[in-house]
């Protein structure tokens, strides 16, 4: 009995510190400063979405590494799957996804850290919806979450008019 104890316990504590290894990489990437932005006003996702995302993924990827260590359960994997993909790639999304403002251009960096460089007058068009909205700029669609702080501040620079 005992020695069944110890090795739970041996299991989670491996599997606790491959899940936090992997995020602790993310958040290492989250407070890294990008020094060449300093100058323009940076509109991101807030923190606490980063955090929620964070520890929700940790929680359920545990499910995940202990049903694989215990070769057993495979619809708990599959359901501790299904919840930590989600979270642990918005956790992603949260430390690379921004805009950066400046007084004539913006920089747009997507979730896979690509890096775009628009000027507000090159807006072709704009669609804004409830949740979210969408830019046409040069034969690109930017998408953006419409609540995120200060977007209004972005779309005011923009000097076109929002279609339905």
């Amino acid at each position: 009995m005992d020695n069944m104890i110890s090795q739970i316990i041996i299991r989670a504590i491996v599997t606790i510190l491959m899940i936090t290894t992997t995020q602790i990489i993310i958040f290492i990437t989250y407070l890294r400063s990008d020094d060449k932005y300093t100058e323009g006003k940076i509109i991101r996702f807030p923190k606490v979405c980063f955090w929620v995302c964070f520890i929700v993924s940790i929680l359920s990827g545990t499910i995940i590494i202990t049903k694989i260590i215990d070769k057993q359960g495979i619809w708990e994997f599959v359901l501790g799957l299904l919840i930590s993909l989600p979270f642990f790639i918005f956790t992603i999304v949260t430390v690379n996804w921004k805009i950066v403002l400046f007084k004539d251009t913006f920089i747009y960096r997507t979730a896979f850290r690509r890096t775009y460089t628009f000027r507000y007058k090159d807006v072709e068009r704009y669609i804004r919806k409830k949740d979210i909205v969408f830019l046409k700029v040069q034969k690109k669609w930017l998408i953006i979450d419409s609540e995120l702080p200060d977007i209004d501040c972005f779309l005011n620079r923009i000097r076109i008019k929002p279609r339905k």
